[in-house]
């Protein structure tokens, strides 16, 4: 008889399934490999509501700001999501690396007509800064390349008061200006003409 605790029974091997190849590597690597990888595309949600949307956030990633935004906006928060029905549509992505490159697939997705729903309806894509001060250089050019394949771009500032739940007792200019734009976009036939604070 063996001991158990000092023979090591015959390992049976199991097939491994083969994984699919990872996306194309993009920005700067390691030794151990890429920083980032470029996500696979955003999922198109066939869901239809009891009421009307009249106004779409996606999220080009998880913590891109869209709960955030949808309060602040009164529209439907689609996380990570585009809608599959026609409807006026915001892409949100943070400044950072990951963010910036998530934003740069899901922009491909939507000029490449991966959302057939969307040819007329992206209104545009949300950079929300994803820490104080200016971003670094090797992150304005990516955010210059990325808007420059999207309809129109804002870009908000840290909002500390949004990091933990808060509005601000006053918006700053740029979320001003993100409110008049989208309104008159959203509704323009109803949108009044009001110079800009």
């Amino acid at each position: 008889m063996t001991n158990p605790w000092l023979t090591r029974p015959a390992e049976t091997v199991e097939p491994v399934a083969e994984e699919p190849p990872a996306a194309p590597a993009t920005g700067p690597t390691t030794p151990h490999g890429p920083l980032v990888t470029m996500p696979g595309p955003l999922r198109v949600q066939q869901v239809f509501h009891q009421e009307p949307v009249r106004l779409w956030l996606t999220g080009a990633h998880g913590g891109a700001g869209v709960t955030t935004l949808s309060g602040l906006l009164d529209g439907y928060d689609g996380e990570r999501t585009w809608p599959g029905i026609p409807v006026p549509t915001l892409l949100v992505a943070r400044t950072s690396l990951a963010g910036l490159t998530a934003a740069q697939a899901a922009a491909r997705q939507w000029a490449g007509r991966g959302v057939p729903a969307l040819q007329q309806d992206l209104l545009g894509l949300v950079l929300l800064a994803d820490a104080p001060g200016r971003l670094p250089r090797p992150l304005q050019e990516l955010a210059a390349l990325i808007t420059g394949g999207v309809p129109r771009v804002w870009r908000l500032p840290w909002m500390e008061e949004w990091r933990v739940g808060e509005q601000p007792r006053t918006q700053p200019r740029p979320v001003r200006h993100l409110l008049q734009d989208v309104s008159a976009l959203v509704n323009p036939i109803t949108a009044q003409e009001a110079p800009r604070a």
